[in-house]
């Protein structure tokens, strides 16, 4: 089962340096007296002349205390696992070296340091496979579309897995490379491991099926033949634009099921191949050490 991503946006430094230095109380005037509320509060009561005041005014647009409600609004969806997710981030925060972390325990933002990336194909691509087929359904008019998308970016996806694998385990991958089919690149790294793919059972069963379906898209053909043409327009069954090769993959049960083998072909490969299991990793970003300055001499 891949891994549900979590949301990632853009936040801004400042925001957060805000939240971390939000108060917690703020002091109301009334009636020549001073009192405490909470930063959150919409009314108070003067302790005074008991008085209902509004505390909290409504703007136009969005304020920090709008981060502190949302958050607010997740806690309460999500309370039986807040107490335990709480104490594992003040177990992680305490673990952190002090310059990572500010007096109240937030992650100050990191300087910009020299670093190494890589970008990885077969995890962009099994990502968009999956958001196709995701779209697939709930699509009501396209869904035929974004199936066929799906299953064609699943076979990319396995080919970009193999050269993957290749270049970081097989010196000679980049001279035999180009003259290799997919099914002699699965069988090169599989000798290389010492073991036979089953080609007649799930999940290397499904590859066969699934790169003939890539190769009549790739080197595709205008197709002929027969229609029933009623007053309506042409059959639903028969359009002559959908020949079989299409509807192969029509229904989300099958291309779940070219989802499923080719997450398993993906697992079973990179744990023979001794690779991290983050195939879901389109980005690996790595910062390069640095070498501590000596101190000046004299």
């Amino acid at each position: 089962m891949p891994t549900e991503a979590v949301t990632t946006v853009n936040i801004d430094p400042e925001l957060l340096a805000a939240v971390a230095a939000l108060p917690a109380s703020r002091t109301v005037s009334h009636c020549g007296a001073e009192f405490a509320v909470s930063p959150f509060d919409l009314y108070a009561t003067c302790p005074a002349c008991k008085a209902r005041l509004k505390v909290r005014g409504f703007t136009a647009g969005p304020e920090l205390v709008d981060v502190f409600d949302a958050v607010f609004a997740w806690m309460e969806k999500s309370l039986p696992s807040f107490k335990a997710a709480t104490l594992r981030r003040q177990e992680l925060v305490a673990e952190l070296p002090d310059d990572m972390t500010d007096p109240v325990g937030c992650f100050l933002p990191a300087p910009w340091v020299p670093a190494s990336a890589e970008f990885v194909p077969f995890a962009y691509l099994r990502r968009a496979a999956e958001m196709a087929y995701q779209t697939s359904m709930t699509s009501r008019f396209a869904a035929r579309y974004h199936r066929t998308t799906a299953v064609a970016l699943t076979a990319f996806t396995v080919e970009a897995l193999l050269n993957h694998i290749g270049e970081a385990r097989l010196l000679y991958w980049d001279i035999v490379e180009r003259g290799l089919s997919w099914q002699q690149k699965l069988d090169l790294i599989a000798r290389h491991y010492g073991f036979r793919p089953d080609r007649g059972r799930r999940p290397y069963q499904t590859l066969k099926d699934l790169f003939a379906f890539r190769d009549k898209l790739v080197h595709g053909k205008t197709w002929r033949g027969e229609a029933t043409k009623n007053s309506g327009g042409f059959n639903a069954s028969v359009l002559p634009e959908e020949p079989e090769l299409f509807r192969r993959f029509w229904s989300d049960r099958e291309v779940k099921a070219v989802l499923e083998d080719v997450s398993a072909v993906i697992e079973d490969l990179l744990s023979r191949a001794g690779m991290p299991d983050d195939g879901w990793a389109v980005h690996r970003i790595q910062a390069v050490r640095r070498v501590p300055e000596e101190p000046p001499i004299g």
